[in-house]
């Protein structure tokens, strides 16, 4: 217990140390106040939807499936951002040859990492879970127990997606480990996962989509509202600790079991999940993370072998290589950067599944002058998602030069000129954008092969890509 302390307060030390430049931190507190002023803007449109929803699910009886979903949301959160933090801090970080020349056992330095990722993953799902959670239970009408209960369940939920994200990254590092470019292999691997993921969801919403609209063209509102509630019970069911730890809260009682006996079941359920996923993280900790740590080690004296690679094929291309490599050894912000690619178009493919159904569906045959203005508008909504998700998710533009950080002497010291420097950086950009507009385009295209549309939006795309990217350059 004594070396994992040691070892936290170490990281939390080196996270949170803070210079000696005045200036730099007379911007930090103004950019933490802007953030300030956005999470009010945003805990505002948290508290209303989830008051519109939750007077809903409450007149349907369906206030345990509500929070069950809303402490899902902060589950997923956690997953999505918690493996990115997780392969960043805990297996690519600077620190992993330190460590392991200490006397401290493996899992001791890994528990340690994990205990740093979820304390900000833990900031992240507390500040969108608590206006949810309290709206949750004022509409409800919910007594104190369920919100000391919601206190318990904000500092313990983030554990399950976060041990869940340990034990995916633990046998992703170690295969990683066996390649020559880890970070960029690692950055493909997280793209793949979110982009599985988002396929999933959308597939999903689809589905349940199809659901409701048989429903209301089939059955009764009191079938439709039969109906949902089987659903979404069914959905709670799936996520049964969540779900016992709702019911804990409200203090339903289940299976013809008393309320005390009903509520002792459910947090024991709770907790047994809790003390399972960590046995098990701890577990693979011990056998394969010094392993696999070992492994990221073993290669970084000839990464540095081929530092006169750049000059090989002239000024521009060699920059061009220089920061493409930079991009993709970082996984989070390679993933920031690349994600775009294979989101913009799995994106595309199911709005426009969901647009033509929802389009078509229980409002009678339409004349040709309106599927003419809904073409036309449908696509002109594509081009809108191709320019945020195509080419605005690409941000790796806006920090190509404030990224450099104390490497950017030695671009001023470089014999090349600052403006050719900058012309590879842009064109590295250019093409990243380029490839998501042109998967998006593909993807519109099998739903709307309309050439006089397409035409215009590849010269449309390729001027908005050009000047967002050097737009982004002029200000970064």
């Amino acid at each position: 217990m004594k070396q994992y302390s040691t070892v936290l307060k170490l990281l939390l030390k080196n996270m949170f140390r803070r210079g000696a430049d005045k200036k730099k931190s007379g911007y930090m507190l103004a950019a933490y106040i802007v953030i300030g002023l956005f999470y009010v803007l945003i805990a505002a449109m948290l508290v209303l939807m989830t008051y519109a929803m939750s007077t809903s699910f409450s007149n349907m009886g369906l206030t345990d499936e509500f929070i069950t979903i809303l402490l899902a949301l902060g589950c997923l959160t956690v997953l999505l951002f918690g493996l990115i933090t997780m392969l960043s801090v805990v297996y690519f970080s600077r620190d992993t040859e330190f460590f392991l020349a200490l006397p401290i056992k493996p899992s001791v330095v890994y528990v340690a990492k994990v205990s740093v990722v979820y304390l900000t993953e833990l900031a992240i799902s507390a500040l969108m879970l608590i206006p949810c959670l309290i709206t949750a239970g004022v509409v409800a009408h919910l007594g104190a127990g369920y919100y000391v209960t919601m206190v318990f369940a904000v500092l313990t939920v983030p554990v399950i997606p976060l041990l869940l994200s340990s034990v995916i990254a633990i046998p992703l590092m170690y295969v990683v480990s066996f390649f020559k470019n880890k970070g960029a292999l690692t950055s493909i691997v997280l793209i793949l996962i979110f982009g599985l993921f988002f396929g999933g969801y959308y597939w999903l919403i689809m589905n349940a989509q199809d659901s409701i609209e048989k429903l209301a063209t089939e059955g009764s509102f009191e079938a439709i509202a039969a109906g949902m509630g089987a659903a979404f019970r069914h959905v709670a069911n799936g996520l049964y600790p969540l779900y016992a730890l709702a019911r804990f809260a409200n203090g339903t009682a289940f299976g013809g079991m008393s309320v005390g006996v009903s509520m002792l079941c459910n947090l024991l359920i709770y907790l047994a999940t809790l003390a399972a996923l960590f046995g098990l993280t701890v577990l693979i900790s011990n056998t394969v993370y010094k392993r696999g740590a070992a492994a990221q080690l073993e290669s970084t004296r000839s990464a540095h072998k081929a530092a006169g690679e750049y000059a090989s094929s002239g000024v521009v291309k060699s920059l061009m290589k220089k920061e493409w490599r930079e991009l993709v050894r970082t996984p989070a912000f390679a993933f920031q950067s690349l994600a775009g690619s294979l989101l913009c178009p799995i994106l595309l493919i199911f709005m426009n599944f969901s647009m033509k159904t929802g389009s078509t569906s229980g409002a009678g045959p339409i004349t040709p002058e309106q599927t003419a203005f809904l073409n036309v508008m449908f696509s002109f909504m594509m081009l809108g998602f191709i320019g945020i998700f195509g080419v605005g998710m690409n941000i790796g533009a806006s920090t190509c030069i404030s990224r450099e950080g104390q490497n950017f002497i030695f671009c001023k010291m470089l014999p090349v000129a600052p403006a050719v420097q900058l012309k590879a950086k842009s064109y590295v950009y250019l093409m990243i954008s380029a490839v998501s507009i042109i998967a998006g385009l593909i993807a519109t295209a099998f739903m709307y092969p309309d050439v006089t549309f397409l035409l215009p939006a590849v010269g449309f795309l390729a001027l908005y890509d050009y000047g967002y990217v050097h737009f982004a350059i002029f200000f970064d």
